[in-house]
């Protein structure tokens, strides 16, 4: 629930890309894509799932809207690249910044639209501030990536599933 406010945007720093990433990195593309799914069904039905504890589908429909959905379309990109990597940090390192790719250049396109901004302007708002904390959160997600992979593969998520999903 920990959210920092960034004057001059309405999107707050938050710790969410980091457990993002991890979700697509240990959970594989089809659960990491179900887990952001249900996280985002929490959240607008209620559940103080999202950042500063906050709740309900404004959420999804205000300025970090983007951000939320990015969350959900960057797990098969995340899990597929991550699964490839057999949990070399190469591998990873580039799940990681792809899935980073995909949550901002989708928040970012909303914020723009959301906020009737220039490009310019959301890149500001959206991204700018951002930077030094994307680089910590990366450079963690690769870490835990490398100790969680390998417990995911023991823990056998496709059985645990009753073998109807597959990590």
């Amino acid at each position: 629930h920990l959210a920092v406010p960034v004057p001059g945007s309405p999107v707050p720093i938050t710790l969410q890309t980091l457990f993002v990433l991890l979700a697509g990195m240990t959970l594989g593309p089809r659960l990491g894509t179900l887990s952001m799914g249900f996280y985002l069904l929490l959240g607008m039905t209620g559940y103080h799932v999202f950042a500063a504890a906050s709740w309900g589908h404004g959420n999804v429909l205000g300025p970090t809207g983007g951000y939320l959905i990015g969350f959900v379309l960057a797990q098969p990109v995340i899990g597929a690249l991550a699964r490839r990597s057999r949990g070399r940090s190469p591998g990873l390192l580039a799940a990681a910044l792809a899935g980073n790719m995909v949550i901002f250049a989708v928040g970012l396109l909303w914020l723009q639209v959301w906020m009737q901004a220039t490009p310019t302007q959301a890149l500001a708002m959206g991204l700018g501030p951002f930077i030094p904390g994307l680089i910590l959160k990366t450079a963690a997600a690769v870490a835990g990536g490398r100790l969680l992979q390998p417990l995911s593969g023991k823990l056998n998520l496709r059985r645990a599933a009753g073998g109807r999903l597959s990590a």
